[in-house]
């Protein structure tokens, strides 16, 4: 793909985002680099990056879910990096 101007390929990411398109299917779309599509995301389009939560440590053989607050043990959680549980996981996705 020939090399684009700047403004020109902001322009097609925002038009492509505003489709609903993913920051990986855009990158595919335009063959850039994923990274290069959600720097051009952040940086021009003034699109704030997702925060993401720690996880709690474990104490007392329970974790704290950082979304209902509940104390629960680690198989509550689908892996030691997770902050939510999966039931709280579970009800975001229906």
């Amino acid at each position: 793909m020939k090399k684009q101007r700047k403004p020109e390929l902001v322009a097609r990411i925002r038009s492509m985002l505003e489709a609903k398109m993913s920051q990986a299917d855009i990158a595919k779309k335009l063959d850039l680099a994923p990274s290069t599509v959600a720097f051009h995301v952040k940086t021009n389009l003034g699109v704030k990056p997702a925060k993401y939560r720690k996880a709690e440590p474990v104490r007392g053989g329970k974790r704290k879910c950082v979304k209902c607050g509940e104390r629960k043990t680690p198989g509550a959680f689908g892996n030691k990096y997770d902050a939510e549980c999966t039931m709280c996981i579970r009800a975001k996705s229906s």
